[in-house]
């Protein structure tokens, strides 16, 4: 297919070429690339695509990447260029969130994770963990979730559920105990004046309307039946 392609386009002339595997960006202050997609009934796409990270920094967004530490990392938990790798992000809980789409992965799920955390060259931030598992994972039905300050948890610590795929169907029910009696509101106004003047400053607000209703509020809990 490349060889058919030479002979039509000139890529010398253009300035472009046909990609077998990957190959390493250029060196430029921001990585930019354009991809083009043509389809076989005519549709033609062209989109450019652009990393995040100096439009990250300008809005001073922290930036997280990897959780692997180098093994130059000495065993004060900072690295080779002194920088800290310290886990602890105060003590202030955090919610972890696990999810699968059957029991048996979300136990898998629980158990790799937790192994991941005890590796001796992972190093990350408690915040950050949240984040990520909360809003950059796909949640599926079966879920475990863990209330934790710290990175000192086991699979005794989440707790399972499952969310239903169809949304449920929300009945509303009036008990009819005798709940509501007659000329209660009457009551409520002469008997509770914080309620007495909440409903005259709602009465103001519903009479600056464009169209303001020709009864009040007070009026109408007020009246004889």
């Amino acid at each position: 297919m490349y060889r058919n392609a030479e002979n039509i386009v000139d890529f010398q002339a253009l300035r472009v070429r046909a990609s077998r595997h990957t190959i390493p960006w250029p060196k430029a202050w921001i990585r930019r690339a354009g991809v083009n997609s043509f389809g076989y009934g005519g549709t033609n796409c062209h989109i450019i695509v652009e990393e995040a990270t100096q439009l990250l920094k300008n809005k001073r967004v922290r930036l997280h990447t990897n959780s692997i530490v180098s093994s130059l990392t000495d065993m004060f938990g900072g690295d080779e260029n002194g920088q800290e790798t310290s886990l602890d992000c105060g003590r202030r809980p955090y919610l972890l969130v696990i999810s699968a789409k059957d029991e048996v992965s979300l136990a898998d799920n629980k158990r790799n994770f937790l192994q991941h955390l005890t590796k001796p060259n992972v190093r990350l931030r408690l915040d950050d963990l949240a984040y990520t598992l909360s809003a950059r994972r796909t949640n599926h039905s079966y879920r475990a979730y863990a209330l934790i300050t710290g990175f000192s948890l086991n699979q005794a610590e989440f707790v399972n559920g499952k969310t239903f795929l169809e949304r449920p169907r929300i009945g509303f029910v009036f008990t009819g105990q005798g709940s509501q009696w007659p000329q209660m509101g009457r009551e409520l106004i002469q008997t509770f004046p914080d309620a007495a003047r909440c409903l005259k400053r709602l009465d103001v607000v519903l009479q600056g309307l464009l169209s303001p209703p020709k009864w009040t509020l007070v009026g109408a809990l007020l009246a004889n039946e």
